[in-house]
């Protein structure tokens, strides 16, 4: 066989795939002929094609040292560079290529390819545009340059590129490929599995068209198909990372978190600086309250990425779970410095997707400051970070009714609802928007509307927790307690952690005399908003009754408000009884006033360092420590006295006495949450003032409100800043004939001391009121005067008037003021 006819036969063996025998002409064609380039040349590209690329790139050497000024061997070279991931190398060879051979279309089309490879994708576009004007209709450049303008995101000049291709050349599985790759990136998910499975079809183990495939299903909700692609893309290229990766997605879409978590790391394996996979397995380690090795992720992901705002927000969101929301606060801050919703995003040049992305971005960022702000209780913040959020993202139906609760936490009731209703024309079915929209119009007083709201979320979503408690608190606004508990419990049901509805189950009741429950409920109060401020977290054991004091240092401490912290002191004495020492850590205002009770060795300010202890109790957990019940609430009275030294200088100050002295309180604190409902406007006494016994105010304060009312009276005795602290309220109360007060702490206090005193009190009471009786198994002195209906102090004090002229007639004839005999429980 001569040369020529071995050269032939070696060619159509490997034109046929047959490489084995091709490789063996080839090396006894060389043994005869060494010095031809050619020969060197088709023996490169037989070797390449078998997968021995280093060989290879070491015949095409020795064809370009004896044919320096040939492209195809230069073309063929940079192949095999690209092959073994030396880009570089091969642009090299490329660029002498086609200074070669300036019209040698296939090399600048293979030079684009490995433009694209590098990330230089408008290069790339030059280099196959030069290879389209030799050739117009070459398939191979036009689906390389719609990989080209797909990852510039010009998608529909990339499918356009895609379809001439395939018009061109119906078999180009790429093409197909490349297709279905911007279909799925512009949402048309149908079409786009259409392409892939084309490619398929033409190149069975097309690795990316498998993973298109999976790509595809996943979107449309077919997750378990998704994975069964992945798996073949992954069957096919084991290290194939993007495949691996959309694997973990799907994994996690259905649930399997843990088969998630294992592939994340398996791509972390071929890939350690995966942002994706840091953030996502981060995500998930979230998901199952793996806090801090989410957290951990999140700091690789950020070391790997500085400028990775959605690993910050997501950090951040952990964080505020975790309770540290100043560094959750820090996490979202700096992601708005980073996400590019700035004005340089926002010029002429900038990517119309980028705008979009870093809006969306910093919506999110706003949206998740805004909670983290509103559970540090800085709701008008809040409100400013949801506004932002809304700025750029208005139809996020989530961020206005997030909204809503701040303004409702600001008690500004109207605007909260006009939150939600802008959340529901957004999103007609939000139910939790529903049962919020109730709460808004229960503060209103509206609570008819506000039952209707909260039973319209249950008819979307049956299991609302929020709507099960809204309706709870309005049937207990109405005094229909069953009705209530019905609705709280099954909250509880369907939110077994919902502190808040846990709480207001407690306060219906322990409302309803249910103590022995309601103690153990009461408990989940450390949940509710703006009490995180006052739970103190000590290295030393709670005590709640179990252990025996004797010898031990118990640190007791209030936590809500003063006439909180005054009625459960009661407990003090039981608890020095047992042989505990007990340090009592309270309000300056009321330090001075229960150094005195029986039992306290010492008292200090509640906010001071911590002293030395070896177990502490928060004053509301008293009763549950005692396993108090209704019949066992301790009653002795006064277990609060004042100082002898204000006892005098008030008794001084008063003057001899001339009649009776009715002391007052008409208005409590602002802040307090239900405020509105317990304090009455001064010109509503007008009628009881004018009975003619001297008032004198028991509060520091009047209110702007008040004032003009105030000036118009002579028969209320102001003395404002003189009631330095509580140990001047408790000796101006000792001086009282009679205590008339709304529920404040100036009742708890008169009651303490176990002063006559008379209660004002809203139709739906707090929980220590208790329903439907006059008297209080708490303070013993006490009468109580309830609204008869939502709103109606005129009732009330009417029928005040009536009992003050008798108390007035029967202290004028020597009659004892009240009867100060310990009711029963049922009296």
């Amino acid at each position: 066989m001569t040369p020529a006819e071995s050269y032939r036969l070696c060619l159509e063996n490997f034109r046929a795939g047959r490489l084995s025998q091709a490789e063996v002409l080839a090396r006894d064609l060389l043994a005869k002929i060494p010095n031809d380039a050619r020969l060197w040349h088709l023996f490169g590209v037989i070797i390449a094609r078998l997968g021995r690329i280093d060989d290879a790139l070491d015949l095409f050497a020795r064809a370009h040292a004896l044919a320096p000024d040939l492209a195809p061997i230069l073309h063929d070279q940079a192949i095999a560079f690209s092959r073994v991931a030396r880009p570089a190398e091969a642009l090299d060879s490329l660029d002498r290529a086609v200074g070669l051979a300036p019209g040698f279309s296939e090399a600048w089309n293979t030079r684009g390819r490995v433009l694209i490879d590098l990330g230089r994708y408008q290069d790339a576009l030059t280099s196959l545009d030069t290879a389209l004007e030799s050739r117009p209709e070459y398939a191979d450049a036009l689906a390389n340059r719609g990989d080209a303008l797909q990852l510039l995101n010009r998608n529909d000049e990339a499918l356009s590129n895609y379809e001439r291709a395939l018009e061109l050349k119906p078999a180009h599985a790429r093409a197909a490929c490349g297709r279905g790759v911007v279909l799925n990136a512009v949402g048309r998910h149908h079409e786009a599995l259409r392409c892939h499975d084309r490619a398929i079809l033409l190149s069975p183990d097309f690795a990316e068209a498998h993973n298109g495939r999976g790509v595809a299903l996943a979107w449309l909700g077919e997750h378990v198909a998704a994975i069964a692609s992945f798996a073949r893309a992954l069957a096919l290229r084991p290290d194939y990372v993007d495949a691996l990766l959309n694997n973990s997605h799907a994994l996690r879409a259905i649930g399997r978190e843990q088969e998630a978590l294992e592939s994340y790391d398996r791509v972390l394996r071929l890939d350690p600086t995966s942002i994706d996979a840091l953030h996502t397995r981060g995500l998930i380690l979230a998901d199952l309250d793996r806090h801090e090795e989410a957290i951990k992720g999140y700091d690789l992901a950020l070391a790997a990425k500085p400028a990775f705002p959605e690993a910050l927000i997501a950090k951040g969101s952990i964080l505020a779970r975790l309770e540290r929301y100043d560094e959750a606060l820090a996490c979202y801050d700096q992601a708005l410095t980073l996400a590019p919703d700035s004005a340089d995003a926002r010029s002429s040049h900038a990517n119309t997707l980028k705008i979009l992305q870093g809006s969306l971005l910093s919506a999110e960022a706003h949206f998740f400051r805004g909670d983290t702000l509103r559970f540090l209780g800085r709701h008008a913040e809040a409100v400013a970070a949801y506004d932002e959020a809304i700025a750029l993202r208005p139809d996020d139906a989530n961020v206005w009714n997030h909204r809503g609760i701040a303004l409702q936490e600001l008690d500004e009731h109207i605007e909260a609802l006009r939150s939600y209703d802008k959340a529901l024309a957004l999103r007609p079915r939000s139910a939790g928007a529903l049962a919020n929209r109730g709460a808004a119009l229960r503060n209103l007083g509206r609570i008819e509307e506000a039952i209707a709201s909260a039973k319209q979320a249950l008819v979307h979503d049956p299991g609302n927790a929020g709507a099960h408690a809204s309706l709870g608190h309005s049937f207990r606004i109405l005094g229909r307690i069953p009705e209530a508990l019905t609705h709280f419990e099954a909250a509880m049901e369907f939110a077994p952690d919902d502190g808040p509805a846990r709480f207001n189950r407690a306060a219906c009741l322990l409302l309803d005399g249910n103590f022995e429950l309601g103690w153990k409920e009461y408990e989940w109060r450390w949940t509710l908003t703006g009490m995180s401020g006052y739970r103190r977290r000590f290295e030393q054991p709670l005590w709640l009754g179990q252990e025996k004091l004797d010898g031990q240092t118990i640190l007791l401490y209030g936590e809500q408000g003063h006439g909180d912290t005054i009625q459960f002191c009661r407990y003090i004495p039981l608890i020095a009884a047992q042989g505990a020492t007990v340090l009592l850590g309270v309000s300056p205002l009321l330090s001075g006033l229960l150094a005195n009770i029986e039992g306290v060795s010492r008292v200090f300010d509640r906010a001071d360092a911590k002293p030395i202890f070896d177990t502490h109790c928060p004053l509301l957990s008293l009763p549950l420590a005692f396993g108090t019940r209704l019949d066992t609430v301790p009653r002795n009275v006064p277990y609060i006295r004042p100082p002898a030294n204000r006892m005098a200088e008030w008794r001084t100050r008063l003057g001899e006495k001339r009649g009776l002295r009715i002391g007052i309180a008409w208005s409590g604190n602002l802040d307090h949450k239900d405020d509105r409902h317990r304090s009455i406007p001064l010109d509503l006494l007008d009628s009881l003032v004018s009975l003619g016994p001297q008032f004198y105010c028991l509060q520091r304060e009047l209110r702007s409100r008040d004032v003009p009312a105030f000036a118009m009276h002579r028969g209320i005795e102001f003395f404002g800043a003189d009631l330095r602290d509580f140990c001047d309220t408790a000796a101006l109360v000792a001086h009282m004939d009679l205590v008339i007060s709304v529920d404040t702490a100036v009742l708890h206090l008169a009651g303490a001391m176990g002063r006559p005193v008379w209660g004002l009190l809203p139709f739906a009471p707090d929980w220590r009121w208790m329903l439907n009786r006059e008297d209080s198994p708490w303070y013993p002195t006490l009468r109580l005067f309830r609204q008869p209906a939502a709103g109606d102090w005129q009732s009330v004090l009417r029928r005040i008037g009536d009992e003050l002229k008798i108390f007035r007639d029967s202290e004028g004839h020597g009659a004892p003021a009240i009867a100060v005999g310990t009711p029963t429980p049922d009296s």
